[in-house]
């Protein structure tokens, strides 16, 4: 039972927390050796890497580059409105920061399609998202039956709550 516990607390360091297998190794006690078995044999890295990915994750990396392109777009804006200030403007210089801003326009454009297209491939139905959640219940009701009869309220309040998500 102890070993189940161990194995349980590894999972968490490296799934959950990224540890490495050596980190993982260390905090919960058990040989580097055991610990890379159980990854093999649980699928623990691919596991950990649909975590690491998952749609919210990837959403925000998207919503992060466009920030970052948008903070470019303001600054070049500031750059042009700076050289035009000044009594004798750089045009040259002037034309380079305005390709640059058009540049930088294209790209937020192209990761904001990027964006929208990735939310709709990605968005689930509720229908599908019921019969994940049906197939949960069911098995476990046939796992455990009094924990099922436990959540059968829970059940119906998720189920409201979701409907009005979707």
């Amino acid at each position: 039972m102890a070993k189940e516990a161990e194995k349980k607390r590894a999972y968490d360091y490296y799934v959950n927390q990224g540890k490495t297998a050596k980190e993982t190794a260390g905090l919960s006690g058990v040989t580097e050796k055991t610990i890379g078995e159980w990854i093999k044999k649980g699928n623990w890295k691919g596991l950990r890497h649909t975590k690491a990915n998952s749609k919210a994750e990837r959403l925000t990396n998207i919503q992060q580059i466009i920030d970052s392109l948008a903070e470019d777009r303001i600054q070049v804006q500031r750059d042009i409105s700076s050289e035009l200030e000044k009594e004798e403007p750089n045009k040259t210089y002037i034309n380079d920061l305005r390709r640059q801003a058009v540049s930088i326009s294209d790209e937020i454009s192209k990761w904001n399609k990027t964006l929208t297209n990735f939310d709709k491939e990605n968005k689930i139905s509720l229908s599908v998202y019921i019969e994940v959640m049906n197939d949960i219940f069911d098995n476990l009701k046939k796992y455990d039956p009094k924990l099922f009869a436990s959540t059968v309220d829970f059940q119906e309040e998720h189920l409201n709550t979701i409907s009005i998500k979707y």
